[in-house]
């Protein structure tokens, strides 16, 4: 789940793809992704993921709750011209408005073509999607030409988050991220908030809104009702929801 940093008010959420192995067990995004990518899955994970979240907004009054739900794409499906097409029918079929949605470009490839995929995000926002830059760390690729792009909001990777609580580099990283894409009129979103230090951390470094443990752990699609409930009641009876949830 995503909460705003100052106000603590819910404001999205994120659809995680977990696969239950018959050896090795629930099998979480980091070693599912690579491997799906490797067979040329990615398409056909990507129908699945957005297919359950989907059913997921309609049969657990996920509708009610007015966030957005957040999807991972990668670069080859997020730039492929048919996907506007695509996610158009499907959010026909659920009844569910693009603005609703927040498609989210993973870090798994890099881009080469940041034309190609201009055009790709230009024409998904005009049909009222929203997109994110996904995992951005100094690990990953400069964003600065991303940081052009009409994406309308950049989420900060865990490593880094938990970085900057040492090392003054990564500090100064985030705050130039932060100013870029604020610019840019984007929202900046923090992984990776686990305690109230990390939280101020962040939101002193200019990070608008976080997502982690210290808001809520994965949830399956019935639970995320129960926590909206608690964390709204928290705020509401002048609390600190993280403490109270």
């Amino acid at each position: 789940q995503m909460v705003s940093l100052s106000d603590r008010r819910p404001g999205g959420m994120e659809a995680l793809a977990l696969m239950e192995h018959q050896v090795c067990g629930r099998l979480a995004p980091e070693p599912l992704l690579p491997a799906m990518e490797a067979e040329g899955l990615l398409w056909e994970l990507t129908q699945a993921v957005v297919d359950c979240a989907f059913a997921d907004w309609n049969g657990d009054r996920l509708r009610e709750l007015g966030m957005g739900v957040g999807l991972n794409l990668p670069l080859e499906i997020l730039a492929q011209p048919g996907l506007a097409s695509w996610l158009d029918a499907r959010c026909a079929e659920a009844h569910l408005s693009p603005s609703h949605i927040v498609l989210e470009l993973t870090e798994t490839q890099p881009v080469l073509d940041v034309p190609r995929l201009g055009a790709a995000v230009m024409a998904l926002r005009a049909r009222g999607y929203r997109l994110a830059i996904d995992d951005v760390g100094p690990g990953q690729r400069d964003p600065t030409a991303l940081l052009r792009l009409p994406f309308t909001s950049v989420k900060l990777d865990m490593t880094l988050v938990r970085e900057a609580a040492d090392s003054a580099g990564a500090r100064s990283y985030l705050r130039r991220i932060a100013v870029g894409a604020h610019d840019a009129g984007m929202i900046v979103v923090a992984e990776g908030i686990e305690d109230a230090e990390i939280w101020a951390r962040m939101r002193a470094l200019g990070a608008d809104a976080g997502q982690g443990y210290a808001i809520a752990r994965p949830l399956p699609a019935v639970a995320v009702p129960l926590w909206h409930r608690a964390w709204t009641a928290a705020l509401r009876a002048g609390q600190d929801p993280s403490r109270v949830t």
